[in-house]
């Protein structure tokens, strides 16, 4: 263990640790919580908090293993390892403690506590139901019950003779897939609402004024006159603006300045006027739009809050909302710490990164409070962006207690912005923290760990450069200090970035005929092949790898991609093809899966056996396994009749379809598929198309439609409208799997692989959001880009720049997951790709 290693798991300080990837911080926070149950720390009095649920279930495994290790050793043999961990010969005391610590805990009634935020949340909720003002006896609200609520919730508003004004008005205005996105949008972004609607005052009545608009229409008439002066027939809002709403560079053409000079000089008395009136009209434009969508997120909330209320449910933003609110009720603030079933004076907060503004407002009330003499002097504010919580200036840890605080994180790997997470706060609870042990003469440090235990010198080399360039080619993309963090490893690695991948070029017709177009292969299928080849050349090398002292197999590579879609299916489609062991993703939407998919077309089958768009797919899938040129013959073959009505010619793929149709007349939901699956042997079938882990997914389907007869109903029909309506993810852990991982950066964080490929890398983010928010919380919603007012523009054009910054991040991440060797390809369909996207910022480096 290192010397740094050593400082920031010393409990005697508290400790604020800058973690790159691959540094050990996981060991780091597991010998500080060690070391403080060795120093004789009651473990009630210990509060660790992670992000991630594996996160918690992996520290209690490892303190548990370590602590049984320890109760193992000789006397000779626990001081030495006690010694290596802090640097320090111990005390008796402390070798008595690490030697009895592993039964004291397993004879324990209490868990060790180590929670994500939201467990531990709830933990306090119910404690504390009466002062939270909540049910006592609450339930957690299922995620995969959430879309058929708000659908439920959307289709009652609708339908509602009390809102009708409102949809009418709405359905007007946006097209209905737009206020679907509307919708959704609200749900995802309930809290912030929720914050909104405590200062806010909905209007009853929403009018649009419109009164900058006549002015400005008055403006244009005299304009058009002045045009019809000179017998032109022009649109004057033309004239001054773009279709997007963007002042002309120019007025007029230089052939109408030359024709017509006098009119220019008309034009430019009128333009500043004409600029303000429209400003003003974009204003007014904003406004009506805003109340118009902030009074539907009301209705909405209201609803959904109703509905949890009668059926006693709170939802995981619900768990954060109450608890904060609750901790930092002055009333009842120094007493609630008090109560809490075990006083805790050290705590421990891991991935501090991706902590939301309202999750530090709960950890810093847990690590801070008032003085005995509780008054409301020297008020200050503590975390900004909107959340208006004070804490006075002379806050300071418990040192009644000897508190310590632990914080780990890493700004350079915040990826999670859509959960919540804020860097400003991370930077801003540091520079807080530290002044306020400092002020109360207690230990802190700011450690900096210099050493990567994963990733090789040249990756390390290479990444660092990477994030150099950018920082001087593009200074705002890239804020994060970037230390060259030396490697652990003595062995030698290997960077490569591949040639952009593109289409095959065909030869130019005047018509594509079908024999090309069928040969012709894609960007993207073109790098997938590549990719396939890649790696069963790599296999069949039986190369050694350093990291693993083994031959290359299916489990040393890990393929990173940015979102899941049709890449990353046909990629995964291939390596199955290529009979390569392979895990499907680390968060799958069941939807989308290529199994799933082809279950559901059974049932729609037996459901409806004469929809011939929805037989086509399942004839074609490994199900029935019917080639392309049988299903060419009877789709020309079948006049008039359905596909079905043709299929008896083939006796045997009729004779399995008929019988899925009598199954389907003797099951209900909850035994259909696994009389299907079962009865007909379809599990080996997709298993050999779509993968090793379609077992799996199966299973999940089963659970599914078994739950879904529990709590919904009984009919097929119903299960399959109810199943395509929402979407429904599983998890999967991928770090301890046998077979190639292709899952998104998101999903890797945390995990490392011997070989990384990073593949795509071409394309920018693109934000899809509908409403705007600023630093104070306040909401805006433009309908269009013409309507936009100036200062929402540069709001824009701020959240755009902060979506680039996390975008270079997450390149961070998938650069850092790789052990021994980093691949980084692409493909393109375009002549072009983005000057800053993945692909060419790295090529820029390596080259």
């Amino acid at each position: 263990m290192s010397d740094l290693q050593q400082q920031a798991s010393d409990p005697n300080y508290s400790v604020w640790v800058s973690a790159s990837a691959g540094t050990g911080k996981t060991k780091i926070l597991t010998d500080r919580f060690l070391r403080l149950l060795i120093t004789g720390v009651e473990p009630s009095n210990i509060l660790c908090l992670t992000f991630t649920n594996a996160a918690a279930i992996e520290m209690q495994a490892r303190i548990n293993s370590r602590l049984k290790y320890l109760s193992l050793c000789n006397a000779e043999k626990l001081e030495e390892e006690l010694f290596l961990m802090s640097g320090n010969k111990p005390s008796p005391q402390e070798t008595e403690n690490a030697k009895t610590l592993y039964d004291k805990i397993l004879n324990s009634n209490e868990p060790l506590n180590i929670y994500t935020i939201h467990a531990f949340c709830q933990k306090i909720l119910k404690t504390f139901p009466v002062e939270a003002d909540i049910t006592p006896e609450f339930k957690i609200l299922e995620e995969t019950k959430l879309q058929d609520i708000f659908l439920n919730i959307r289709n009652e508003i609708y339908l509602s003779d009390e809102h009708n004004d409102l949809i009418k008005i709405l359905l007007n205005r946006f097209h209905e897939i737009t206020l679907q996105d509307i919708f959704t949008e609200i749900i995802e972004q309930k809290i912030k609402f929720k914050k909104l609607f405590i200062n806010t005052q909905i209007p009853k009545e929403i009018y649009n004024k419109r009164l900058a608009l006549g002015e400005l229409n008055n403006i244009y008439d005299k304009v058009k006159n002045l045009f019809a002066e000179y017998d032109l027939e022009i649109e004057p809002k033309e004239i001054f603006f773009t279709k997007d709403g963007k002042k002309r560079k120019s007025l007029l053409s230089k052939e109408l300045i030359r024709k017509y000079p006098k009119l220019l000089l008309e034009l430019e008395k009128i333009t500043s006027e004409i600029y303000r009136l429209d400003e003003l009209r974009r204003i007014e434009e904003l406004e009506y739009h805003t109340n118009l969508l902030t009074k539907l997120a009301h209705i909405i909330l209201k609803k959904y809050d109703s509905y949890k209320e009668e059926n006693n449910l709170l939802d995981y933003d619900d768990l954060i909302y109450y608890t904060e609110k609750l901790l930092n009720n002055k009333t009842t603030h120094e007493w609630l710490l008090h109560k809490l079933e075990s006083e805790i004076n050290h705590i421990l907060v891991d991935e501090a990164q991706d902590t939301s503004p309202l999750q530090w407002n709960i950890i810093t009330t847990l690590i801070t409070e008032f003085n005995a003499a509780d008054k409301p002097q020297n008020v200050i504010p503590w975390l900004d962006h909107g959340i208006q919580e004070k804490i006075k200036k002379d806050w300071i840890p418990l040192q009644a207690r000897g508190m310590t605080i632990f914080i780990v994180g890493d700004d350079k790997q915040s990826i999670f912005s859509f959960q919540g997470a804020d860097l400003h706060n991370f930077s801003l609870v540091n520079e807080k923290l530290k002044a306020n042990l400092t002020n109360a003469n207690k230990k802190f440090k700011n450690i900096t760990l210099e050493y990567s235990y994963r990733s090789c010198a040249e990756i390390l080399q290479f990444t660092h450069n990477v994030l150099k360039n950018i920082k001087s080619d593009y200074p705002n993309l890239f804020l994060s200090d970037n230390p060259l963090i030396s490697s652990f490893r003595t062995h030698q690695g290997i960077v490569t970035v591949w040639p952009l991948v593109t289409s095959e070029k065909q030869e130019e017709l005047f018509w594509v005929l079908p024999e090309d177009y069928k040969n012709s292969k894609s960007a993207a299928d073109l790098l997938i092949e590549k990719i396939v080849n890649f790696i069963k050349e790599q296999i069949e090398s039986e190369e050694i790898l350093p990291s693993t002292t083994n031959r290359i197999s299916e489990k040393d590579f890990m393929i990173l991609v940015r979102k899941r879609d049709e890449f990353s299916n046909n990629l995964i489609k291939e390596l199955s093809k290529a009979k390569l062991k392979v895990e499907i993703s680390d968060r799958i939407n069941l939807k989308e899966n290529l199994t799933i998919m082809d279950l559901m077309s059974v049932a729609k089958f037996v459901l409806l056996p004469d929809d011939d768009l929805n037989l086509a797919g399942l004839l074609k899938s490994p199900i029935i396994g019917m080639n392309e040129q049988q299903l060419y013959e009877l789709l020309v073959n079948k006049n008039d009749n359905s596909l079905w009505d043709n299929l008896s010619a083939y006796e045997e793929i009729y004779a399995k379809l008929n019988s899925l149709i009598e199954i389907y007349k003797i099951s209900t939901v909850e035994n259909f598929f696994d009389l299907a699956v079962n009865n007909l042997n379809l599990r080996e079938n997709l298993n050999a198309y779509n993968g090793d882990d379609s077992n799996n997914i199966i299973n999940e389907l089963l659970t599914l439609s078994k739950n879904y007869v529990n709590d919904i109903d009984n009919s097929l029909q119903g299960f399959v409208a109810w199943f395509e309506n929402n979407d429904i993810y599983i998890k999967h852990d991928m770090e301890h799997s046998d077979k190639i991982r292709v899952m998104t950066v998101h999903g890797s964080k945390g995990l490392e692989a011997p070989i990384v490929i990073l593949c795509d890398s071409t394309t920018l983010p693109v934000s899809n959001n509908k409403f705007i928010w600023d630093d104070k919380g306040e909401i805006f919603f433009s309908a269009n880009a013409a309507d936009t007012p100036r200062f929402l523009q540069e709001l824009k054009e701020a959240e755009k720049l902060k979506d680039l910054q996390e975008y270079i991040r997450l390149l961070y991440v998938a650069m850092t997951r790789a052990k021994d060797q980093l691949i980084i390809c692409g493909f393109s369909n375009k002549a072009a790709i983005p000057e800053n996207c993945w692909y060419e910022i790295t090529k820029k480096t390596f080259n």
